[in-house]
Formats: structure tokens, sequence, C-alpha cells
């Protein structure tokens, strides 16, 4: 199996490496990710559809920490 982590930037472009290994190649994941300060990747609706098919993603982060701010504040603004 193969397992897939990031930290910062790399976090984000680990969630779209998990959809092509597993959904586009079928290539077998762990069960369990890791990421760290991972920016959002997408909408609330994506992010629905990324746990029901990688529940076992974990994305750790600080609350102080402006990288995964990043896409809710940019879609924020006026």
């Amino acid at each position: 199996s193969i397992s897939v982590t990031g930290h910062s930037l790399g976090g984000g472009m680990a969630a779209h490496t998990a959809i092509s290994f597993q959904l586009v190649k079928g290539w077998k994941l762990d069960s369990v990710f890791y990421t760290f300060g991972q920016p959002r990747v997408g909408d609330r609706n994506f992010s629905k559809w990324f746990a029901r098919h990688f529940p076992g993603w974990l994305r750790s982060v600080h609350w102080n920490d402006p990288v995964p701010q990043q896409l809710y504040q940019s879609m924020c603004l006026d």
C-alpha cells in the first residue's frame, strides 16, 4: 500500500494525489493519511465528498497559521 502525507502546500498536493492514485489509477492507499498545515483545497461540497472517499484523512493545523485559511479568505472577499 501507499502512504500519502504532506506539509503546507504539500498537504494540499497530497489530497489531490490521493484522489489521483486511488480513484483514477485504482491504487491501494493506506487507510490513514496525515497532513500538517494543509490549506483548504475545495469548498464545503468538496470537503463532504472527500470525507466520504477518504475517511481516515487527518488534517492538523495551528489555529493561528495563515496558510490553512487561504482558500477561505480568498473566497470571502467582496
